[in-house]
């Protein structure tokens, strides 16, 4: 498949704040208050951290895929 390649090379050009975030919600599967005691910082702000971070991981992917079905 394409996309594990597209997101990981994506991952890589992105902050490291941003990619930190996505980490720690999907790879280590924490929530967003369990991954607010990591950070240090409180749940509300993880979650525009986490927002935010995904629109730049969509604007770095692209959105030719938008709207198909999978």
């Amino acid at each position: 498949e394409w996309w594990p390649d597209r997101v990981r090379i994506a991952l890589g050009g992105m902050k490291p704040r941003d990619r930190e975030v996505l980490v720690l919600r999907y790879l280590e599967g924490l929530s967003n208050g369990e991954a607010a005691g990591v950070l240090g910082i409180g749940e509300g702000a993880v979650g525009m951290r986490h927002l935010r971070a995904l629109e730049r991981l969509r604007a770095l992917l692209g959105d030719e895929n938008r709207g198909e079905e999978r």
